[in-house]
């Protein structure tokens, strides 16, 4: 038998192994790539905001939920101090909603997408902070503004999910940047973006309430 012209014994074993390796799932190949993340640890931070969002939209729209079914509201406006001190104590009580939410949710996607939280506890603990604060401050301010209304679970989300936007767009950068390790510099930017914005929500919202509260 006459050899292959190239020298090559075996080349239908050699374009099977080819194939072999090719055939290995992307997650396998991803990981043999040194300083490589996977495509779960790059999503990681988005489904973790996307899930705080959709679930504590649940949340706060029960926030005066309770005082419109025993007539409360009516109570409310003859409250003898600064009503503002109402949407700080609903505030107060959905930071902490939102906080043991998290709580759960963090480690949980940890474990689901293998994604190290706790080698960038600080940082992310921080942008969690800044995010939930914000996310508080505008629900709480559009839970007061729908409860009188029949389509308040409708309307509800339609308000709230674009003035959102900063706050999900600042807590998922900032997310996945100290995640990535933040080699651009990236994270300083939204953090900026969102005590930024978290300031002008809190006083827009704690100095319109009473209006809000009127109507």
């Amino acid at each position: 038998m006459e050899g292959h012209p190239l020298g090559d014994p075996n080349p239908a074993g050699v374009h099977g192994h080819a194939l072999l390796r090719g055939a290995r799932p992307l997650p396998v190949q991803l990981r043999d790539r040194p300083g490589q993340r996977s495509c779960s640890g790059g999503l990681a931070g988005g489904l973790v905001w996307v899930a705080i969002v959709f679930t504590g939209t649940l949340s706060l729209g029960r926030t005066f939920q309770n005082e419109e079914l025993a007539g409360g509201t009516r109570l409310l406006r003859l409250y003898p101090g600064d009503v503002r001190a109402i949407y700080l104590g609903k505030l107060a009580g959905n930071l902490v909603v939102l906080a043991a939410l998290e709580v759960l949710l963090f480690p949980a996607a940890a474990i689901l997408y293998e994604v190290d939280f706790a080698a960038h506890a600080g940082p992310l603990l921080l942008v969690a902070a800044l995010g939930t604060f914000g996310f508080s401050v505008i629900g709480t301010f559009f839970s007061a503004l729908t409860v009188h209304l029949r389509a308040r679970e409708l309307l509800l989300p339609l308000l709230l999910f674009p003035a959102l936007v900063p706050v999900v767009l600042g807590s998922v950068g900032a997310t996945d940047a100290f995640l990535a390790g933040d080699p651009l510099g990236r994270a300083g930017g939204w953090l900026r973006l969102l005590a930024s914005y978290d300031v002008i929500l809190f006083v827009v919202c704690v100095w319109i309430f009473p209006v809000v509260l009127e109507e």
